[in-house]
């Protein structure tokens, strides 16, 4: 990285201001979770070989001769001619019944009122005073 510092031009000193160039290094990255270069690759490499691995384990499953099977005779079956149903035989149904025929309700017994009197309680009379 490069960086221009321009001097004060109202300095004491009788010289001209001039531009001069500063180098400052580039800063390096260090940190605590970051993972050093020689891992990564390792890591690169060792992933690689799996997939590597894989793909050959596949290759080599399907690559097998197989045993074609001869198809057994076909199946014969005989069919009959499609026919009709017979005529089921006709016979009158029976006629709905109403509900109210069928069935009549009991009447309900009847309830007679009891008669009985309210005595009153003696309430106590507030006094005047």
């Amino acid at each position: 990285m490069l960086a221009l510092v321009k001097p004060d031009p109202l300095s004491d000193t009788g010289r001209a201001a001039k531009a001069v160039p500063i180098k400052v290094p580039q800063p390096i990255e260090h940190s605590v979770y970051g993972v050093p270069a020689d891992i990564r690759s390792r890591a690169l490499i060792i992933t690689l070989l799996i997939h590597a691995a894989i793909i050959a384990a596949l290759a080599l499953r399907f690559s097998g001769t197989y045993t074609v099977v001869k198809p057994s005779a076909p199946l014969v079956v005989t069919l009959e001619p499609l026919a009709s149903p017979s005529e089921p035989e006709k016979t009158e149904k029976e006629k709905p019944v109403p509900e109210r025929e069928k069935k009549s309700r009991p009447t309900p017994p009847r309830i007679e009122p009891v008669q009985r009197t309210i005595t009153p309680l003696a309430t106590p009379r507030a006094t005047q005073g």
